[in-house]
């Protein structure tokens, strides 16, 4: 992947801090309650951190929302409680980052997951992975797509999308969220980092991404394997153990509709297939009260759209 000045992304407070930065996240949606994926979530931290290094992370939000300095023993004691989850507990929030005192850096991890709930009948559990923006100019792309297919194996994920996010952490994202608003119709490859969509995601889809995943329930709503390998020809679609994993570029792109983002791939493509399965917008957290911001036609942005080139490398 060719290098990028990812300065022009840079947002700032108006104390200066850094809210949000671009980063490529995974976001990966359980179908089940904490009681039954506290393990698997256990699970998807571990490899997490035996992909990019524990030393990648240098804080963690502790019980008292404060953010303070990780540790192997934070680690640790985390996994062995989501392995021997109390059964009197209703959920479990836990994030990690590499920013310090709560502005976000580049790596990071955060799940969040409760039982079910009346109140949020589609609710789901949550996995996020955070990298730089820079990852895939200084790592193989190969051996990424293979971790991002392994997290996806965890049985309770029935989807998941990754690619460039604006990323932010806990409470740090108000200040700044207006001047996102700007920024993601303009960017079509981008993404937000909303956590709140878990609670609307059970047995959805969000919006298309670099890479789509799907298990096979929401697979066979699309037609099923086949189907959707003829109708996404032109992307590179693997079959997993457990459902499909679609790459509609190349390359993560960053899809900048004042250069008729040419780096888009078949992303056009990916959207119009994931249509049926899409989560209703208006259902969500995802609207942000900007007035000037319509969450619903940001999603739909590429439904009418061209596909380009699935080798998207040159355009970048």
């Amino acid at each position: 992947m060719k290098q990028f000045d990812w300065r022009k992304f840079d947002i700032r407070d108006s104390e200066g801090d850094r809210p949000f930065l671009p980063a490529l996240c995974g976001f990966f949606y359980l179908a089940a309650g904490v009681h039954e994926v506290a393990g698997e979530l256990a699970d998807g931290i571990e490899r997490y951190v035996k992909f990019v290094g524990l030393n990648a992370l240098k804080s963690y939000v502790a019980k008292s929302g404060n953010w303070k300095p990780m540790t192997k023993r934070i680690l640790e004691k985390d996994l062995k409680h989501l392995r021997d989850f109390p059964k009197d507990h209703v959920g479990i929030r836990i994030e990690y980052d590499s920013g310090e005192g709560g502005e976000p850096g580049g790596f990071g991890v955060y799940i969040d997951s409760y039982e079910d709930s009346p109140v949020f009948e589609n609710r789901t559990s949550f996995l996020r992975v955070d990298f730089p923006a820079q990852w895939l100019e200084e790592h193989d792309t190969d051996d990424f797509i293979e971790f991002v297919s392994e997290i996806a194996q965890i049985p309770h994920v029935q989807s998941a999308n990754v690619g460039f996010t604006f990323k932010s952490t806990s409470g740090s994202e108000r200040d700044a969220r207006l001047e996102i608003d700007k920024k993601l119709p303009r960017y079509l490859g981008f993404g937000p980092c909303d956590r709140h969509l878990r609670d609307e995601m059970l047995g959805h889809t969000f919006t298309a991404h670099w890479l789509n995943y799907v298990d096979d329930d929401l697979a066979a709503s699309l037609g099923g394997r086949d189907v959707i390998i003829a109708v996404l020809s032109k992307c590179e679609v693997r079959k997993l153990r457990k459902g499909l994993l679609i790459r509609g570029a190349k390359l993560p792109p960053i899809g900048d509709i004042n250069r008729k983002a040419p780096d888009l791939g078949c992303l056009p493509d990916v959207a119009r297939l994931l249509k049926p399965t899409r989560l209703d917008v208006e259902a969500t957290f995802f609207a942000t009260g900007n007035p000037d911001f319509d969450a619903a036609k940001w999603i739909e942005r590429m439904d009418h759209s061209e596909g380009r080139p699935w080798d998207n490398s040159d355009a970048l």
